[in-house]
């Protein structure tokens, strides 16, 4: 029920039901979606983080290690948070593009494994291949979206027909 039907009809509201009922009705699509599970690994799309800022928040709101696949391109330059975030809440990191060499050269951090990949169907294989029963696999790229796709929700449906077809591979096997 809205705010304004909750005032009009007299219940009263709590200030954090409110701002989360507020989140929910505004949320955007491909943001933290749980797309699949494929051998037991969750998959979810957060094509939606088209900022540094936003896939840290997204780490944040999972609140446990995952596998992040990210794009390369990623500035992490303008995002100190961002290596913190990284050590604390993945274990693998994924980075899709050209240039990845660049791109890990910049972190002095540990983690089970750093992988590089040139395609988003390249980074999910090896994302699932990273992962064990139970773990978490987080697509969240952290730039906008560019060539080939148009905007960020051209890129979420891609990614999301991208697991739909490699979940049904590995039902196949």
């Amino acid at each position: 029920m809205s705010r304004e039907m909750n005032q009009k009809i007299g219940l009263k509201t709590h200030p954090l039901l409110d701002a989360r009922m507020r989140s929910l009705e505004v949320q955007k699509a491909f943001s933290l979606e749980q797309v699949s599970i494929i051998s037991g690994v969750v998959i979810i799309n957060d094509s939606a983080a088209t900022t540094g800022v936003q896939s840290i928040e997204s780490l944040l709101q999972l609140g446990k290690k995952v596998c992040w696949v990210l794009d390369a391109k990623l500035v992490l330059d303008e995002h100190p948070d961002l290596a913190v975030a990284m050590k604390e809440y993945a274990h693998t990191v994924i980075a899709v593009g050209p240039n990845t060499d660049s791109f890990f050269e910049r972190f002095n951090c540990s983690f089970r494994l750093f992988a590089s990949a040139a395609s988003w169907d390249e980074a999910l294989e090896n994302a699932i291949a990273a992962c064990k029963a139970n773990d978490t696999v987080l697509i969240s790229p952290g730039t906008r979206a560019i060539d080939p796709f148009q905007d960020y929700k051209e890129r979420g449906a891609y990614l999301n027909r991208l697991v739909y077809h490699k979940s049904k591979e590995y039902s196949a096997q």
